[in-house]
């Protein structure tokens, strides 16, 4: 599909268009209508989405965090070199989002990390700050990108208070949500953790809870 600038909209970009339009709801409207324009043979909407999170200047160069990004995975994680346990994971990705399946199916082709030059300089675990101050740490409960789950784990480790946000929305703060901002800034401008709170049946409201070793609450 040809754009005004000469380029075509690829399987790939209207696909990256998708998946960064899913972490913001803000961001919803826009990518509904990329998709229906893209119905109606128009792909200039998607191409912009992709644009953005690809980080493209007018001028068409790009900046460099893209290869950052891959960079610091590629040496913070062990590779994954299995070409059968790369299936696997392949198989579990398409049933988990089908739209993601090209028609190819499932596939073994090995992660650009496993033929990094570089080997890996870190090895998961869990963190020990020694002295650190009460901190606060913001959990989504249906965030696209970062499992809810990861959020409490990291509270537990670090003994600090866990602020649930119930939504679909890739963090929380800053987002436009007046409970959870006054929350953060009181926080950051005097470490005040707020009393804990009962689960809000809105999903963006929060409920605040102390992480604990045995669960939160």
């Amino acid at each position: 599909m040809s754009l005004a600038d000469g380029r075509k909209l690829a399987r790939n970009d209207a696909e990256v268009a998708t998946v960064h339009s899913l972490y913001s709801p803000q961001s919803w409207e826009t990518l509904r209508q990329g998709l229906t324009d893209l119905a109606a043979g128009k792909g200039q909407t998607l191409m912009r989405i992709a644009d953005s999170f690809y980080k493209r200047s007018p001028d068409g160069t790009y900046s460099g965090s893209k290869d950052a990004l891959l960079s610091i995975r590629c040496v913070d994680e062990k590779p994954n070199t299995d070409q059968a346990a790369a299936l696997e994971q392949s198989k579990r990705e398409l049933a988990a989002a089908p739209f993601r399946d090209d028609g190819s199916g499932p596939s073994s082709a090995r992660d650009v990390c496993a033929f990094w030059p570089v080997p890996p300089t870190s090895v998961a675990h869990q963190p020990h700050v020694d002295g650190l101050a009460p901190t606060m740490v913001i959990s989504t409960t249906g965030d696209p990108a970062t499992p809810y789950q990861a959020g409490i784990d990291l509270a537990r480790a670090l003994h600090s208070r866990l602020l649930t946000v119930h939504g679909t929305q890739h963090t929380a703060a800053l987002d436009g949500d007046r409970c959870v901002d006054d929350m953060v800034a009181r926080y950051l401008t005097d470490l005040t953790l707020s009393p804990r709170a009962p689960t809000a049946p809105s999903h963006r409201r929060p409920d605040l809870a102390t992480a604990t070793r045995g669960g939160t609450g």
